[in-house]
């Protein structure tokens, strides 16, 4: 992976986060299709790639109850 590559994809995964990605990707994986769940853990994985420290806390907060409804 080139160097710029990692920081490129913290950026998207942050505006992804700040969009709301990270509760809609909770919210597939919790669904009964199991199409929608799979697509819901396959966006929760893309956006936690690298680590990312932002969607972490934005993930715990939302299964906390104490994110943005």
């Amino acid at each position: 992976m080139p160097e710029a590559e990692p920081d490129r994809m913290r950026s998207r995964q942050r505006q992804l986060n700040k969009m709301g990605a990270s509760r809609l990707a909770l919210m597939m994986a919790a669904c009964e299709v199991d199409e929608l769940a799979a697509a819901g853990l396959a966006l929760g994985l893309a956006l936690l790639r690298l680590g990312n420290d932002e969607v972490q806390l934005t993930m715990h907060a939302v299964l906390l109850g104490e994110g943005d409804r």
